[in-house]
C-alpha cells in the first residue's frame, strides 16, 4: 500500500485532504483499501458528488444503503445525486418515501417539488409548491419555482389561483427580473393576459435583449389585437436577432414553458 496501513480516522481524513487537492483518483484507492467503512464510502460519495461525477456517487449511495437500510441521510444524498443526473423520476420516489415518514419536512418537500418541475410534471409541483407555501407564505425562494410549475401546469386548482394572485398583488416589492418574468408567464398561461403585459414590458425595459420575453409579449399584444404595438416588437426581434435563431409567433404564450 503507498500510504502505509493507518487508522480509519487518519485514513478518512487524508483522504479528504486529497479530494482537496483535487488528488481525487488517490483519494479514491485510499478509502477502497481493503473492506472500505461506512464512513469511507461516505466521503467517497460526497467526493463524487462534489465533483460532479453523480453516477459515481448514486453508486456509493446504494452500497451505503447495502450496508445500512433505510438510513435516511443515506436516501437524502442518494436521491440529491439521482436529481442532479437527471434522473428525476428516481429522486421523486425517494422524496416521497421520506416525506411518508416526516411529512413535515420542508427542504426534502422543497427538493420533490423541483424535481417534478424539471421532470415537467408541472401539475404535481405546482401543488407541492403550494403546499410549502401555505405553510410559510412569504418564503420567497419558492416562488420561482411556484410560477414556473404555474405557467406549465394545464389548469391550477382553486387553492393556487388564490396563491397566484396574492403573489402576483406583491409583484411591485420585487426586483428580481425573473420572478417577474414567471409571474408574467404564469398569469398569461392562466388567461390574464392583460395583467401579464406590464410585466413583461418591465422585464423588456430592463433587459431589452431578452429575447424571450420580447416574443412572448409581443405575443401577448397579440392576442389581445393590440397588433401595432406587437408589430413594433416583432419588427424588433427581426432586426436584433439572426435569421437562424429568431423563433416564431407559432409558439404564444399560452404554449410557453418555463
Amino acid at each position: 500500500e503507498r500510504y502505509g496501513p493507518l487508522t480509519d480516522a487518519v485514513r478518512i481524513e487524508f483522504a479528504g485532504v486529497l479530494a482537496r487537492a483535487g488528488r481525487i483518483g488517490e483519494a479514491e484507492r485510499l478509502l477502497m483499501q481493503g473492506s472500505p467503512t461506512f464512513d469511507d464510502l461516505r466521503l467517497l460519495a460526497s467526493i463524487y458528488s462534489s465533483a460532479g461525477q453523480f453516477s459515481k456517487a448514486v453508486g456509493i449511495y446504494e452500497q451505503m444503503l447495502a450496508m445500512r437500510p433505510g438510513d435516511r441521510d443515506t436516501l437524502l444524498g442518494l436521491a440529491d445525486n439521482l436529481s442532479w443526473s437527471r434522473n428525476y423520476d428516481g429522486a421523486a420516489r425517494i422524496y416521497r418515501q421520506l416525506l411518508r415518514g416526516e411529512a413535515d419536512d420542508g427542504d426534502v418537500r422543497k427538493r420533490l417539488a423541483e424535481s417534478l418541475l424539471y421532470e415537467k410534471q408541472y401539475e404535481q409541483s405546482v401543488n407541492e409548491f403550494a403546499a410549502l407555501l401555505h405553510q410559510s407564505p412569504q418564503r420567497h425562494d419558492l416562488w420561482n419555482g411556484f410560477l414556473m410549475a404555474a405557467a406549465g401546469s394545464p389548469v391550477l386548482p382553486k387553492s393556487c389561483n388564490e396563491l397566484l394572485d396574492r403573489i402576483y398583488q406583491q409583484r411591485d416589492r420585487q426586483e428580481d427580473t425573473q420572478f417577474l418574468k414567471n409571474l408574467a408567464c404564469a398569469v398569461a398561461k392562466h388567461g390574464r393576459l392583460v395583467d401579464a403585459v406590464p410585466l413583461f414590458e418591465t422585464v423588456v425595459d430592463r433587459e431589452p435583449l431578452n429575447a424571450d420575453a420580447r416574443l412572448q409579449l409581443a405575443d401577448v399584444l397579440h392576442s389581445l389585437k393590440r397588433f401595432d404595438e406587437a408589430d413594433i416588437h416583432y419588427r424588433k426581434l427581426m432586426a436584433d436577432m439572426e435569421p437562424h435563431t429568431l423563433r416564431t409567433s407559432e409558439t404564444t404564450v399560452h404554449d410557453t414553458q418555463p
